[in-house]
């Protein structure tokens, strides 16, 4: 089979959220498909480490499809041409995005549907674009990948697709790359960092759905009950549009005790989840919640917002919270803080719940939705 990849997401330094995705999931599929020849179409130069196998074929195509309009441009003309002049039988999108001019039978993984639930939080033409195009993307599928139940739901509600034509394909987590650090090197880390205090730390983009805005106000409410508490670390990449959560650090009566090491590598972002005293991830809307099994891995206790996928990913392994509700928020670090037999429990259910979530379950199932849905087209081209 000839299986086109779209593989735009790929940047060095930057793999993150679908980046990990498409090459945890990539990666494995060039090893089970020996047979198979892939082609990996980038948005701009790559990085020859991304080339998985000699089976794979790397090919740029201009322009980067990085806002509204060269979207249409990159997947519309370039990708329906790559295709074309291939000759692929099945087109993968990680990140959900499809090419309507062309007939290739095609599997997007639409992770989650955010926009349509906080359209108010994305720029006008990215909203624009998601909105008219995505409805357009699910129809136009062969069948839709997802990562959990609850991002199945949403597809099947907003874009009256049938259940059957969506499939849960799940995530996954590798433990080398999130591994339990020593205490001493807790200690040390802590030391050089946060002036040896403990902290409750985030992990991800700065974006509204977040939440991030209520989680300093949780955390100051807490610190008001405990002045020698635990400190805020909030890492991750700035989306720019987060004007109210820089208003909310900066005029913190405990801003001295947050710290931003801002869009940290995969070195230093093991290091900061290992040594925190919990992983706190409150946001408003999730399709799955990947940090959290990051956490579990490194066997760092979770405290997450009782919304949308989290509770079906975490089940018991995590700290519940009511996002919309700082108190609730507040009330759940005071106990992680100070119930260490609370937190060892965490951990142990985390370890467990671990067991559930594999990167070779999620490429087994994507290849078998590869392998349907060029069956399904053989036979139809047949009649």
């Amino acid at each position: 089979m000839r299986i086109a990849i779209n593989t735009r997401v790929l940047i060095p330094g930057q793999v993150h959220g679908v980046g990990v995705f498409t090459r945890e999931v990539c990666q494995r599929l060039v090893a089970m498909r020996p047979e198979d020849e892939f082609l990996f179409l980038f948005d701009r130069p790559f990085d020859p480490s991304f080339i998985f196998g000699s089976n794979v074929e790397g090919r740029h195509l201009f322009p980067p499809a990085r806002h509204a309009f060269l979207f249409y441009v990159w997947f519309e003309w370039q990708v329906a041409r790559a295709l074309h002049q291939w000759k692929a039988d099945v087109f993968f999108s990680p990140d959900a995005y499809l090419s309507l001019r062309s007939s290739v039978p095609s599997l997007p993984v639409m992770h989650d549907v955010n926009f349509e639930r906080f359209p108010q939080h994305f720029r006008y033409n990215h909203r624009w674009h998601y909105r008219r195009f995505w409805p357009k993307y699910a129809a136009h599928a062969a069948k839709i990948a997802t990562v959990s139940e609850f991002s199945k739901s949403e597809i099947v509600h907003f874009y009256g697709v049938p259940p059957e034509k969506v499939s849960v394909v799940g995530n996954g987590v590798q433990p080398e790359a999130w591994p339990a650090l020593s205490a001493e090197e807790q200690r040390a880390f802590r030391a050089d960092h946060t002036q040896g205090r403990p902290y409750f730390f985030y992990l991800g983009h700065w974006y509204p759905r977040k939440n991030l805005v209520a989680l300093v106000k949780g955390w100051e409410h807490y610190r008001a009950s405990s002045p020698e508490g635990a400190m805020l670390v909030l890492a991750g990449r700035d989306s720019g549009d987060y004007a109210a959560l820089h208003e909310a650090i900066e005029a913190s009566p405990f801003r001295a005790h947050i710290v931003l090491p801002g869009a940290v590598a995969q070195e230093d972002a093991r290091k900061w989840m290992g040594s925190a005293l919990a992983m706190v991830y409150v946001s408003m809307y999730e399709g799955f919640g990947l940090p959290m099994l990051e956490a579990m891995s490194a066997e760092v206790p979770v405290l997450a917002a009782q919304a949308t996928a989290l509770p079906e990913v975490a089940g018991e392994a995590a700290c519940w919270v009511d996002p919309r509700n700082i108190h609730s928020m507040a009330e759940g670090m005071q106990r992680l803080a100070g119930d260490e037999a609370y937190r060892k429990d965490l951990i142990e259910k985390g370890k467990k719940r671990l067991g559930d979530f594999s990167w070779d379950a999620v490429a087994e199932k994507v290849s078998e939705l590869l392998n349907e849905i060029h069956e399904k087209h053989e036979v139809s081209q047949k009649r």
